[in-house]
């Protein structure tokens, strides 16, 4: 066994012996029903019932995706069942319209949504851990290691809206919302381990499941780590020159997920940490900089819900999130952040074809920015501030006629330092027909500036207080069919983008400076199927064509490519086996983006594999519920990816996916 495999033996069976006690602590019978309710698989399902699926993103309340006001896409539960799961990032990477992009330090790992790579960052994609806002307030709603490091295991289901949800989730729902939806601790909760390892990864997961009367907990961790990767990368200084360095990039992090829910009361937590490289490879300096970044987010939230009547109910939540964000050497920014949000929402039903969201936020943020200098200067800070923000919601909806219904919205909201400002929407949905559904949506989203792009002082960047906030408006029209075993929808956009907020480089004997900036307008069709064959067979595909211009009438503005593909085949039958292959092709990107010192961000094919056979099809183990054996196969073409360096000029690049990585690894769950 290797030494990348033993060092973690210490915690794997601690984690072994934490799921067994918790397991074992006198619920003999909630652990029977716990089996009893596992113990059906999800073929057994009635396809109906896989396809007919209720959200609650859209509106804050459930409803049918048919139903809901915006281009939604789920990820199921039966989708992670039969295509695995190794991090969130890989699990997005599926749905369609997303894409990876990445920022040369401080957001190594981000999503975008329909070509928006407008920002270095991950600021136009708003990220909710079961409806509530994990924003990362400094910079611009770094999520690397949430992406990276959240464990996949407490996940029951993702909705992905494709599109502005400004008018009730606020700053940062701009081009998309991505709501990540845990395990319903009431019901589905068991206990479980998942170790893996191979030549290149090794990762540990674990479920602890409780149910106590009104009392029921979920808590769930994980660790992975991949083999450091040793490559060498260059980048061109100031002086013209090609600079070289062999550098390691490692791979690894722990995150964790608590979920309680007592009668009306719910409390969360989670903590997600990752480490990897960052290169800067900064045209102003002469030596090009690289190192070790690390992230560690903290969230938590407590909830409340009462029903007042049969016709009003009530949340209230508290939610409070931390970051930290550290690096190994130059620039050297030590980050920390603190967001706290108060928000009550009002769901009432005057008529049973009406239904009206009323809500109401605040929250307070800071964050601060250190360097540790060489004496006499010591800590120097180049950003250390705070700020509040409030906001009024409101949005209806009306089933006028049977056939159609119409929708509102808007939001008024307060940054300090910025003046008041005001987002709608508004849409038709229209059911010609049982299996036919139209949409037709207006939308308008906000991004206010971040703290670092309001106040940084360093010196080689300065913020602006008299930036005002970035504005898109959105226009949708959808067609969606649904079939026993198949639903599917084409979709086109259009999105305007203005105000945008970026670094002024244009001067380069001048200090870059945030400031706001021209528009970009995007473009696209987007097509989405889900099929089932049989009930064993499952397939899904996708595709994208964007395309994207500013003021000027440029074209291709964003490094990214214009076409994308996926598509995946599973199989998984009652006999205990299953069998999946997904592939996610991104296609070629303007050449101005290609990089004649680094590997190029060149089109690409991700082809994964996953297989499992529950051998207790043959054990018939009473006190285990599944006993999986399971392969997965990541990047079976064996590429090694590179992505644009998009915070700094065109033609950098920095390394992305390493190439083929083969693990196996045994799922046991009580």
């Amino acid at each position: 066994m290797s030494c990348f495999i033993k060092k973690h033996l210490f915690f794997i069976g601690l984690l072994l012996s934490s799921v067994m006690f918790f397991s074992h602590s006198g619920h003999a019978e909630e652990k029977n029903q716990v089996q009893e309710s596992n113990a059906e698989d999800l073929f057994d399902m009635e396809l109906d019932e896989l396809l007919n699926i209720t959200v609650t993103t859209a509106s804050k309340s459930k409803e049918k995706l048919s139903d809901a006001p915006g281009v939604l896409s789920v990820v199921t539960r039966d989708d992670l069942e039969r295509f695995g799961a190794t991090s969130l990032k890989d699990v997005l990477l599926r749905v369609p319209s997303l894409m990876i992009g990445a920022n040369y330090m401080t957001d190594r790992s981000m999503i975008t949504s329909r070509g928006d790579h407008v920002l270095s960052k991950s600021g136009h994609i708003l990220y909710l851990l079961n409806g509530r806002p994990i924003r990362e307030v400094l910079e611009g709603g770094l999520i690397s290691e949430v992406l990276e490091s959240f464990p996949v295991n407490s996940i029951d289901h993702i909705e992905v809206i494709r599109g502005p949800g400004s008018v009730l989730y606020g700053t940062n729902a701009f081009s998309a919302v991505i709501n990540i939806i845990t395990i319903e601790n009431s019901e589905n909760v068991g206990s479980g381990v998942d170790v893996s390892g191979g030549r290149d990864a090794f990762s540990v997961k674990g479920n602890v499941g409780i149910k106590d009367g009104d009392l029921s907990i979920l808590a769930s961790m994980r660790y992975a780590e991949k083999r450091p990767w040793h490559l060498q990368w260059k980048a061109l200084a100031l002086d013209e020159n090609v600079y070289s360095q062999d550098v390691i990039v490692p791979d690894k992090g722990p995150g964790a997920y608590v979920g309680i829910n007592y009668k009306n009361l719910n409390l969360m937590y989670s903590f997600t940490k990752w480490e990897t490289f960052y290169g800067v490879a900064d045209f102003r300096h002469l030596f090009p900089s690289c190192g070790i970044v690390n992230w560690s987010r903290h969230f938590a939230n407590a909830g409340w819900e009462q029903a007042i009547s049969e016709k009003w109910r009530i949340d209230f939540n508290f939610t409070y999130t931390g970051t930290e964000m550290h690096v190994s050497s130059w620039p050297g920014p030590n980050r920390k952040t603190n967001e706290l949000l108060w928000e009550l929402t009002n769901s009432i039903s005057p008529l049973k074809t009406l239904n009206i969201i009323l809500g109401a936020v605040a929250n307070y943020s800071d964050g601060s920015e250190h360097r540790i200098m060489p004496p006499p200067e010591g800590t120097v800070y180049d950003v250390d501030t705070n700020r509040y923000c409030v906001g009024f919601y409101a949005q209806a909806d009306w089933r006028f006629i049977e056939k159609m219904k119409l929708i509102a919205g808007i939001q008024a909201n307060k940054v300090e330092f910025i003046d008041v400002d005001v987002v709608p929407r508004v849409g038709l949905i229209v059911d010609p027909l049982e299996f036919l559904n139209f949409k037709l949506l207006y939308s308008q989203a906000f991004r206010a500036p971040f703290l670092h792009e309001m106040f940084v002082t360093h010196p080689q960047m300065h913020g602006s207080r008299n930036l005002v906030p970035e504005k898109v408006n959105t226009v949708d029209i959808g067609a969606n069919l649904k079939l026993k075993n198949m639903q599917g929808g084409i979709n086109g956009f259009y999105s305007k983008q203005k105000s945008i907020i970026i670094q002024d480089r244009s001067d380069p004997t001048a200090v870059p400076t945030y400031n706001n900036f021209g528009e970009v307008i995007f473009m696209g069709l987007e097509l989405d199927a889900k099929y089932y064959i049989i009930p064993e067979v499952y397939l899904t595909a996708s595709m994208l064509y964007q395309s994207n211009k500013d003021q000027n009438d440029i074209k291709n503005v964003v490094p990214s490519p214009n076409f994308s593909a996926k598509g995946g085949l599973s199989y998984m039958a009652d006999n205990g086996i299953s069998m999946s292959l997904f592939n996610v092709y991104q296609g070629d990107m303007d050449k101005k983006y290609y990089s004649s010192v680094t590997k190029s961000p060149k089109p690409f094919s991700l082809l994964n594999f996953y297989g499992s056979y529950n051998i207790n099809k043959i054990l018939k183990c009473q006190q285990l519920n599944r006993f999986d054996l399971y392969l997965n196969v990541e990047n079976i073409l064996d590429k090694e990816i590179w992505l644009t360096d998009w915070n700094l000029q065109p033609g950098k690049t920095l390394p992305d996916e390493r190439g083929r990585i083969i693990s196996g690894g045994v799922h046991i769950q009580f």
